[in-house]
């Protein structure tokens, strides 16, 4: 039988302020009981907006680390409206086919959109990241954690750059990775990174709380 690893984590509202509303994975886990394969955790869904705020812009290409394609393409507001609809489409179709269990037709679909959003966005948009968050997930899903530990680790430093190390999309995909390194019997590693979590998530529902008073 599969392990019940807990929880799948629910997927965040983009269009709503950034706050964690659960302690699991990808802040706002549900309380469903369905089992999970092992290593697998939550995946994202895109395609409505981050709360503008939180996100930080880059001060230009000199901001990039390098990575081919960083630099954004030019579109203008007709054009990101049909890649947000197109973005959305595809990730309604990679939650459906996940939760019937077709983790591998799921990933075609998911890297097809992390193939949109690269092209689109740059490969240094936050969306950019959520969308390698939720390929990883899925090879976590289907066994392949090899795949899935650099694209988390990407996904996380795109995040920490563009919305801030201590941010519910980031922490989720350490998070991931964490998961990634206990599938993979590295015990040592996983520990030290659901510590680094912690604190993060500490960090972050601090600087909430101020804000509310």
């Amino acid at each position: 039988s599969v392990p019940d690893y807990g929880a799948t984590p629910q997927v965040p509202d983009y269009s709503q302020a950034p706050t964690p509303t659960d302690r699991m994975q990808g802040f706002g886990a549900n309380t469903s009981n369905k089992a999970e394969p092992k290593g697998s955790s939550g995946f994202f869904f895109f395609g409505a907006k981050t709360n503008d705020s939180s996100v930080r812009r880059p001060g230009g290409p000199a901001s990039s680390s390098g990575v081919s394609g960083s630099v954004a393409p030019v579109m203008d507001a007709q054009q990101k409206e049909l890649v947000s609809l197109e973005s959305k489409r595809l990730g309604t179709r990679v939650h459906s086919l996940f939760n019937a269990g077709k983790y591998k037709d799921a990933l075609t679909v998911a890297e097809q959109q992390q193939k949109l959003l690269k092209d689109s966005f740059g490969a240094q948009h936050h969306e950019y990241a959520t969308a390698m968050n939720n390929v990883a997930t899925l090879y976590q899903a289907i066994g392949r954690y090899t795949e899935a530990e650099p694209l988390l680790m990407e996904a996380s430093k795109i995040q920490q750059r563009t919305l801030g190390h201590d941010h519910p999309h980031t922490v989720a995909s350490l998070s991931n990775l964490a998961t990634v390194y206990d599938a993979m019997g590295q015990a040592e590693k996983a520990r030290a990174m659901q510590s680094l979590v912690q604190q993060m998530k500490m960090t972050w529902e601090q600087k909430q709380t101020k804000k509310k008073k």
